[in-house]
């Protein structure tokens, strides 16, 4: 049986809780939103927690993310993770993979990718080195014609 409990709730906007979550929503003249966060135990005793979001606007703006994260009895722990935007000044885009095993061993990669509305772009990533846990990073920008150019900081 699914129940949920209006606790929030008013002209162009309402919350919604439920046994595990919650989610909201709302919209204006400007554009609207939604967004939802929860967490349950899973079989084996450890936790799994997500969120996710998402928005537009009426000038042509729209993005979204969502993650979840796993943690477990034994101390170890997962993430995965991405978003997407888009509007005027251009787009970007990411995903991520991270995780830590229980002897405290990381790994992982981010990609993260952006174009601004000249054309130019930057595509990037890390990644989590097993042998020492730092991170390792690259990165690549691009104009609009596809030459590689220097990455601004």
């Amino acid at each position: 049986m699914l129940t949920a409990t209006i606790v929030d709730a008013a002209p162009n906007r309402a919350r919604v809780r439920g046994q595990n979550g919650v989610v909201a929503a709302g919209g204006g003249a400007n554009g609207g939103y939604v967004r939802g966060a929860g967490a349950v135990r899973n079989t084996e005793g450890g936790v799994t927690a997500a969120s996710g979001g998402a928005f537009a606007t009426t000038g042509g703006a729209r993005g979204a993310r969502a993650s979840t994260t796993t943690v477990n009895t034994d101390g170890s722990a997962t993430r995965q993770g991405g978003f997407g935007a888009s509007g005027a000044r251009g787009s970007a885009s990411g995903q991520s993979d991270l995780a830590i095993a229980a002897d405290g061993t990381r790994t992982g990669t981010t990609n993260t990718t952006a174009t601004n509305a000249a054309g130019n772009s930057y595509t990037g990533s890390t990644t989590i080195n097993s042998a020492n846990g730092r991170p390792v990073r690259t990165a690549t920008c691009t104009d609009a014609n596809g030459n590689v150019i220097s990455c601004p900081r």
